[in-house]
């Protein structure tokens, strides 16, 4: 696979990932900031900046025109919005590559921000905000970040507020748009059959209004200064407590990451992980349960999250405890590592579409500036000892850097605490 980056004339990087053994194409404009850069009066904008982009533009004057042009060549259209990062893209044959391109660049450039169309986008926003209060293990993240990094961008949720979102003007999404749709902070991944001789001309034609200055700089994380364990509790009458448990983790660029991965998959790969048979197989305690290591350009989460019965939250807490426990004080044996290394095998398998691939070398662009193949990733995971992933555990898993958010019938947060140590 030649997968190649080069800066176009007009300053956007763009990553092409050729594929002749498919017939598709995937299509993906990354902007390289999100919603980690946003102010406080300003939270969700890069939501509502993702959502209003898809509601007109002077060549296609309604959602209906976008759509259904792209659904009507058996297309795909969509888009996401993160901490560090955004991407709108589209999936389609190949032989609609200039097609997708076009319409991406014209949203992407030239919505026209309708009055009356923002507002009716506001309110499902704020729909959507309201949905994510109802569904307890999503609003438990935001309650966990909040805790964790406080009143700054990171410790705000990606959707906003009901207030603040509602306070966004036309005028702050021209603004917003203007400010970070330029073209030192895009980069436009193209994966699958495509003509690669014709394909920088192409990009650059379709984008060669965009602006050329830079980016406003991210703001820093702050120091959080915490000695000990902290919780936060939302009292919720319910039968099923949600439980996430989470420590304040390291960037991206930091050595430890791949370590880190492992102990992810060690605890929570998985039903045969140590969590899937504890909580599972062993105690029968819940039905959902993951744990997460993300990490972002200047700092990282590593969550623990459990839906539990309500009878038995206390009981959990301290089993999942003492399994991250278990992790820094017993080195993992070589059976685990093999059986891990054979778990993260699979990722590769995932990394055979266009889509997939476009999403990889994209999100990699934003986060680590590299072109890292798939297999090259994977290989990071092989020659890790057993003795550095111990030492990288008793790293992460701290009391001053451990927090945990509860949702449930709850209102004794002493009663938690006594309990929180590892």
């Amino acid at each position: 696979m030649n997968v190649t980056k080069k800066i176009l004339n007009n300053g956007i990087r763009l990553i092409t990932i050729p594929m002749k053994d498919t017939p598709n194409v995937a299509v993906s404009v990354f902007l390289d900031a999100g919603s980690a850069y946003e102010e406080k009066e300003k939270n969700g904008i890069f939501h509502l900046l993702e959502h209003s982009n898809f509601k007109g533009t002077s060549k296609r004057p309604s959602a209906f025109a976008i759509t259904s042009e792209i659904e009507g060549i058996g297309g795909e259209i969509n888009a996401y919005t993160g901490e560090d990062g955004m991407a709108y893209y589209i999936r389609s044959h190949g032989n609609h590559l200039e097609k997708a391109l076009d319409v991406l660049s014209d949203i992407y450039l030239n919505s026209n921000f309708d009055l009356s169309e923002i507002e009716k986008e506001k309110s499902v926003v704020i729909q959507e905000i309201k949905r994510k209060e109802e569904k307890p293990s999503d609003e438990i993240f935001d309650m966990l970040n909040s805790l964790m990094y406080g009143d700054q961008s990171v410790g705000r949720g990606i959707l906003g507020t009901e207030q603040s979102v509602g306070s966004i003007k036309n005028s702050d999404l021209v603004r917003h748009r203007d400010m970070y749709h330029v073209s030192s902070a895009t980069i436009v991944v193209v994966a699958g059959n495509f003509d690669e001789n014709n394909i920088s001309n192409l990009v650059e034609e379709k984008f060669k209004l965009i602006p050329k200055n830079n980016k406003p700089e991210k703001p820093a994380v702050l120091k959080i200064d915490q000695t000990v364990p902290k919780i936060i509790l939302k009292m919720k009458d319910a039968e099923q407590a949600h439980l996430l448990i989470g420590f304040r983790s390291f960037g991206t660029h930091d050595e430890r990451q791949p370590a880190i991965e492992v102990i992810s998959q060690a605890l929570g790969g998985g039903l045969s992980s140590r969590l899937g048979q504890k909580l599972r197989e062993e105690m029968g305690v819940c039905y959902e349960f993951n744990v997460h290591n993300a990490h972002y350009t200047d700092y990282g989460n590593f969550t623990i999250y459990a839906g539990v019965d309500v009878s038995r939250t206390e009981e959990v807490i301290k089993v999942i405890l003492e399994e991250v426990k278990k992790i820094k004080d017993q080195p993992l044996s070589k059976e685990e590592l093999d059986k891990i290394s054979g778990y993260i095998d699979s990722f590769l398998l995932y990394m055979e579409t266009p889509g997939a691939l476009a999403n990889f070398y994209g999100s990699r662009e934003i986060l680590k500036k590299d072109l890292i193949t798939p297999e090259e990733f994977v290989k990071q995971f092989k020659n890790i000892t057993a003795e550095y992933i111990q030492k990288v555990a008793n790293d992460l898993f701290r009391n001053d850097l451990l927090n945990v958010a509860i949702i449930g019938p709850f209102n004794d947060e002493d009663h938690f605490l006594k309990i929180l140590n590892i």
